[in-house]
């Protein structure tokens, strides 16, 4: 995912989101929420990896990603292109399951997403990781790829990945206590964050770590996470109706502790 595609996509949020009309988010959610879908929308807009790359070439496993890589240029157009429509189209999915559970759940979402798009920002800024596709521009450019573009050094981690990975967790999450359709639609959006991750690698774009650190991220930032905000918020909004005094909702992340 692209400077520009991250600034769509927090766009996108800070505009759907907050426009639904059922019962009002918490104040810890409201604030949560609005302080990240800002930041994210400022590292979209302003951050971008410097021209000259500080990490070139593949670590760990990525050699296992090689065998995947298509070379005609025509086939690795499709693939890039194919992953765009499942990393937007899950998206829209997971925005619209999170609206119809309301806007508490709504605000989730907008945690969820704000968080992925601000550690991406940062993460593909200060490593500066080239593409794959990076080696060709030395060598002809077969693939016909942008390579005067600042985004061939945003390589770690893949936002596609970490975004339908983060998609693909709220769609499971909002439908977790239901059956049948609910976990077709959970199984659906794993398969198609799966898909999503192959292509980013056999399109060039991506290594193979990339896509597997994204799809981490992805699943902390829009499962692991909001799933301890709503269980948090609801043993409060228990232990509230107990004391039959206010509730102040503790959010609980990885940090520390946000007390609203």
């Amino acid at each position: 995912m692209g400077k520009h595609g991250a600034l769509t996509l927090a766009l996108l949020l800070a505009v759907s989101v907050p426009a639904t009309q059922a019962a009002d988010p918490t104040p810890g959610e409201r604030v949560t929420g609005t302080v990240l879908l800002g930041t994210g929308i400022a590292a979209a807009a302003f951050l971008h990896p410097p021209r000259e790359p500080a990490w070139r070439g593949g670590v760990a496993f990525d050699s296992l990603g090689e065998s995947w890589r298509v070379q005609d240029p025509g086939r690795s157009r499709v693939h890039r292109r194919i992953s765009d429509v499942g990393l937007w189209g899950l998206t829209a999915a997971a925005v619209g399951s999170s609206i119809d559970k309301g806007v508490t759940v709504g605000w989730r979402a907008a945690f969820a997403y704000g968080a992925t798009v601000t550690a991406m920002g940062l993460t593909k800024t200060l490593t500066a990781r080239e593409r794959p596709y990076g080696s060709q521009c030395e060598t002809g450019n077969e693939l016909g790829m942008n390579c005067e573009s600042l985004d061939r050094n945003a390589s770690f981690f893949s936002g596609h990945a970490a975004v339908s990975a983060a998609s693909a967790g709220l769609i499971c999450l909002n439908y977790r206590s239901a059956v049948g359709a609910a976990g077709v639609a959970c199984a659906t959006g794993i398969t198609v964050a799966g898909a999503v991750a192959i292509l980013r690698v056999s399109g060039s774009m991506h290594w193979l770590t990339d896509v597997a650190v994204g799809a981490v991220v992805g699943v902390m930032t829009g499962y692991l996470l909001p799933k301890q905000i709503g269980e948090t918020q609801r043993e409060a909004a228990r232990a509230a109706l107990v004391s039959g005094s206010g509730s102040s909702a503790r959010i609980i992340i990885p940090l520390g502790y946000l007390v609203f």
